[in-house]
């Protein structure tokens, strides 16, 4: 069994002794072995290598020993070349799965390994404890500055392979919400994670951008569907309609729907959001829970011909208000003077006064609804909610 050495402090080297050179010689003779060891041993301890290809495996290895080898030779730090060679392979083993905690692992197998054949050789040719410290300094010096470099490149891959993730995925949703690709021309997307089992319903959510990434995480997690920001709108495919929204977040839903015919739901799902933002009305909606609120809010003309006739020449005075909330009171004059705190007579006078201004009569339904509408569309008009689409 080898020896544990008891360093004591380091000894003043003017030049390294004969003893050093040859051991370094004599492990990097035998480095190819030293490796193939190395290999077996990170498979057996760190199982994330499992499927990385032997061959790539003992490259790099290799490489990083014979790299580390000539650095404590010449007693110098990890150069860049040495650098951006570590970085390449902290990039490949990003590309292969293997976590970056496995990388530091691995490597740090490695320099044990390395530095026990050293010390273990050293030791033979007679090469002094405060020598050898000074080796096994080096050594790690080297290898942490390396080390560190690798984890960061790492990183690095990792996080541009998520964002390239996510960007093919953003682009399959938004693609499959427009209707210019369907799951039969891009199958290997159907399996992709997060996206859910058909029918379901396309979705289209309008708020500010922190309120929509919340919700997007808060979906995700649930494991809801898959969801991308587009335009200033979280936009996606989701199983069922979330039990909870975040605060001042609007919702639109369409109908359910087969993956591949996602882009009539989706129409379904924008005509909601619009017309529920420029209503102030937060939360999940469909078109059918918004009652005619859409048509007021897609047929324009109407609406403004609409508020023309019964409104306009009212500007100006409490008349369209206290239409407003008589309608809203089912028109009930008593409460509708109750909610403008003024009496029941005001609020008949300026029901007569409307009448005789407009021509239109409340008792009779095609008036009443056509003042419902405009005051409706005067409602969603005085909105600066955008109505972009994808």
């Amino acid at each position: 069994m080898a020896r544990t050495p008891q360093f004591g402090p380091p000894e003043v080297e003017l030049a390294p002794p004969p003893g050093f050179a040859q051991a370094l010689t004599d492990v990097e003779h035998d480095i190819e072995a030293l490796a193939a060891r190395l290999v077996e041993r990170i498979r057996n301890e760190v199982p994330f290598y499992e499927h990385v290809p032997a061959e790539a495996l003992l490259a790099g290895v290799l490489g990083d020993a014979q790299r580390g080898l000539r650095a404590v030779q010449e007693r110098r730090d990890a150069t860049t070349e040495e650098l951006r060679e570590a970085g390449d392979v902290g990039e490949a083993r990003a590309s292969q799965g293997v976590p970056v905690e496995a990388v530091v692992q691995a490597f740090q197998l490695g320099v044990e390994e390395i530095c026990e054949a050293v010390l273990a050789r050293g030791r033979e040719l007679g090469v002094s404890d405060a020598q050898l410290l000074g080796v096994h300094q080096r050594a790690w010096a080297w290898a942490n500055r390396v080390m560190t470099h690798q984890a960061r490149e790492h990183r690095r891959a990792e996080l541009e392979a998520v964002r390239r993730d996510e960007a093919r995925r953003g682009a399959f949703v938004r693609e499959l919400l427009s209707g210019t690709t369907t799951v039969s021309e891009r199958p290997l997307h159907s399996t992709m994670r997060g996206f859910p089992d058909t029918p379901a319903h396309a979705m289209r959510a309008r708020g500010t951008p922190p309120t929509l990434q919340s919700l997007q995480r808060d979906l995700e997690q649930q494991a809801l569907g898959v969801f991308t920001l587009q335009d200033e709108d979280l936009v996606g495919i989701i199983a069922r309609p979330p039990r909870t929204v975040p605060d001042n977040v609007t919702i639109g839903l369409g109908p359910q729907a087969d993956l591949s015919d996602l882009a009539g739901s989706f129409a379904a799902a924008t005509r909601a959001v619009i017309a529920a933002s420029k209503f102030k009305r937060p939360g999940p909606h469909t078109l059918l829970s918004l009652g005619l609120l859409p048509a007021v809010t897609d047929e324009r003309q109407i609406g403004e011909r609409l508020a023309s006739r019964h409104l306009e020449s009212l500007s100006g005075t409490p008349i369209p208000e206290t239409l407003r909330v008589l309608l809203n009171m089912d028109l009930r004059v008593e409460d509708a003077a109750r909610a403008l705190f003024v009496h029941p007579n005001t609020v008949r006078k300026r029901i007569a006064r409307y009448e005789e201004a407009t021509g239109a009569r409340l008792r009779r339904v095609d008036d009443l609804v056509e003042l419902w509408w405009a005051l409706r569309w005067t409602e969603s008009s005085s909105s600066a909610s955008p109505e972009q689409g994808l």
